[in-house]
């Protein structure tokens, strides 16, 4: 599974924005792998609104990330992951996502599922539906890099009762189920996600 869970999800704003070039041109410079440039182009608009600098802030943490330097990436995700869980707002969930990942990395694997509960919980009370869905498969990856496989597969097989129609769900407990050797149950659910999208060519790999 990539390190890079989520993205960085881009700001909302007009085309006609005089900053939609410079927030372009930092994500462009991200994408190539030159953050600290991203950075400089970025920096003069972080005190603009909270999404500008909750974009800015995911760069940060994800560039540290992707840099092995997880003490700045916790830092830095944090306090999106919180203002999230606190306000109950989709801002930070990339950052809490991507967060889990390195608490992984870093030993700390009972903040990790605790961080993914309090997200889980938060999506049942206020989302729900195929959001909600989504945050679950999100766990289920969280418990399968911790080896909890049993647990993988039963938050992505709620995933499925909520959203059955998601191919992307039974590839993912496929994968899971592939790693406990229950063969019959993996050609299952990978035919069942081919059934759905034909031409998914992960299922058929």
């Amino acid at each position: 599974i990539s390190p890079v869970l989520e993205e960085p999800i881009f700001p909302r704003m007009a085309v006609a924005d005089p900053a939609a070039i410079d927030f372009l041109s930092g994500y462009i410079l991200y994408s190539l792998g030159q953050c600290d440039d991203a950075m400089v182009v970025l920096l003069p608009y972080v005190e603009i609104d909270l999404e500008h600098a909750a974009f800015f802030e995911m760069l940060t943490g994800t560039c540290a990330m992707l840099a092995g330097d997880y003490d700045i990436a916790i830092e830095t995700y944090e306090p999106l992951a919180q203002q999230t869980l606190d306000q109950q707002s989709p801002i930070g969930i990339p950052a809490a996502l991507n967060l889990a990942w390195v608490y992984l990395e870093v030993e700390r694997e009972e903040d990790a599922i605790s961080l993914m509960n309090d997200l889980v919980a938060l999506y049942r009370e206020v989302v729900g539906g195929v959001s909600l869905a989504q945050i679950l498969a999100k766990r289920g990856e969280i418990h399968a890099l911790a080896f909890n496989f049993d647990a993988a597969i039963l938050d992505v097989t709620e995933a499925i009762e909520i959203d059955p129609q998601n191919p992307v769900y039974y590839k993912q407990r496929g994968d899971h189920i592939f790693l406990i050797y229950e063969w019959d149950r993996v050609v299952d659910d990978y035919y069942r996600a081919i059934e759905l999208d034909p031409a998914y060519a992960d299922a058929y790999f």
